[in-house]
């Protein structure tokens, strides 16, 4: 367990390299700047961090030089799907914190959704089931072409995103969930996990199979 812990590390101190422009996109995305649609930093900024965050690492001397580690394959996939995870969660604490410094600014009255705020993480750990197969099937000839369509998917989730909070048909259904919010975010929150577990087992087949 120890070697994950590296490995994780390793993945933090790569992405420090994009500090400046994650904090310009956090800011030009939050309240700060959209006044008028304070989600757009909950779908946009978190994929971001983790499309950079999984590929900090993605040139060929970096992979040869991690599978000559002694270290099983498995293990370095375990460590970028807990790195991963770990940045969705900063990635969203971060987007609230602008939103609340967002509505301080600007003498709003201070507002947590917390359907948002759990919606969001729990759609970026979807978003990264699905991105992370993908990244070890491809490999580093196919990752820049999964990060251009990974981008576009995020922005095109953001429109639907949008219109889908603001049709009466989400209201209706959004208030059916509330009428038993426990067993509706247990049911969210176990479909997300074994969707999880799926995607690393075949992330692990993937990248065990493949001749860096």
């Amino acid at each position: 367990m120890h070697s994950i812990g590296g490995l994780m590390k390793k993945d933090f101190l790569l992405i420090r390299r994009f500090i400046w422009l994650l904090a310009i996109y956090a800011v030009v995305f939050s309240g700060i700047m959209q006044k008028e649609n304070h989600t757009l930093i909950y779908s946009l900024f978190p994929g971001l961090l983790l499309i950079l965050g999984i590929s900090s690492d993605s040139q060929r001397s970096a992979q040869q030089f991690l599978v000559s580690l002694p270290v099983p394959r498995n293990r370095l996939v375990l460590s970028k799907y807990l790195s991963s995870l770990i940045l969705v969660v900063a990635a969203v604490l971060i987007a609230t914190g602008m939103n609340f410094a967002s509505d301080l600014l600007y003498g709003h009255p201070v507002h947590l959704d917390l359907m948002l705020i759990v919606g969001t993480f729990l759609s970026m750990v979807v978003f990264m089931s699905i991105y992370l197969p993908f990244f070890y099937w491809l490999g580093l000839k196919g990752f820049q072409v999964v990060n251009v369509v990974m981008m576009i998917a995020i922005m095109v989730a953001n429109g639907v995103m949008t219109s889908l909070l603001t049709a009466s048909d989400f209201r209706f259904l959004q208030d059916r969930f509330l009428e038993q919010p426990g067993l509706s975010w247990i049911f969210l929150i176990l479909l997300t996990l074994l969707v999880s577990v799926i995607s690393y087992l075949i992330s692990c087949r993937a990248f065990r199979t493949r001749d860096l």
